[in-house]
């Protein structure tokens, strides 16, 4: 991208200590970044694969320690979530590679965003569609509505 003459790039997930360096850059005073003692951005820390349901901590680094942006997330996952697990499970069924792949890297990214440990099921399900392995798929899918099941009502209810 760099390369081909943009100013700059950020690699998904977009952390917000980033995405606020990077626009410091071209309108310095329309941005803060929160840092360290040492005067380097706070880095939000990815979930790993034994990430608690919601990793609340995670998920509040992840917008600078915004909790209205937190809040306006976590809304707007809650609204898109239902349609999203309908197209999934369309696409699994067509075995519809590009849009059940497509589907299942949307959900992972949401789910990163919470530090949430569903994370994984997604990524599992984004490489068995992008892989063409749909009986796989078809489990995954069954495990990460179940998983859902248990996060929604955690994110409905953030603290």
């Amino acid at each position: 991208c760099l390369a081909a003459g943009m100013d700059a790039y950020l690699a998904k997930p977009i952390q917000a200590d980033e995405l606020y360096r990077t626009l410091e850059a071209f309108a310095p005073a329309a941005v803060s970044i929160q840092t360290t003692g040492n005067g380097q951005p706070k880095p939000a820390a990815p979930p790993s694969s034994s990430a608690p349901l919601v990793d609340w901590s995670a998920a509040l680094k992840s917008v600078a320690d915004d909790s209205n942006l937190l809040d306006e997330l976590i809304l707007l996952f809650l609204e898109s979530l239902p349609q999203w697990l309908v197209d999934l499970r369309n696409a699994i069924e067509r075995q519809d590679q590009p849009t059940a792949k497509r589907l299942a890297h949307t959900l992972k990214g949401s789910l990163r965003q919470f530090g949430a440990s569903a994370t994984t099921t997604a990524q599992q399900l984004e490489t068995a569609a992008k892989e063409g392995r749909f009986a796989d798929a078809t489990a995954l899918f069954s495990e990460l509505q179940t998983a859902l099941e248990q996060l929604r009502p955690k994110l409905a209810e953030r603290p």
